[in-house]
């Protein structure tokens, strides 16, 4: 059992690790962001998500530049 899971992550990291950046991503973006500007700031609750949102679209425009810029590098490909 073990080696199945060792076998599992040595050719499974790379993408779970880019979902975990993405979780991680969004969840700053989305829900710490907007409790930091409530809570901490002081800010009405519809512009604390009015800049999550942007933050989000901001995000998403990243990932969607990474796969881009990562097929310029020289090193190996994910896919």
């Amino acid at each position: 059992m073990a080696r199945i899971i060792e076998d599992a992550m040595a050719h499974d990291a790379a993408p779970l690790a880019m979902n975990a950046v993405g979780s991680v991503g969004f969840y700053l973006c989305f829900v710490f962001v907007t409790t930091y500007l409530r809570q901490t700031e002081h800010m009405v609750a519809s512009n604390a998500l009015d800049i999550s949102t942007l933050a989000v679209f901001i995000q998403i425009g990243t990932f969607r530049l990474a796969p881009a810029l990562s097929d310029r590098s020289e090193g190996d490909r994910f896919y």
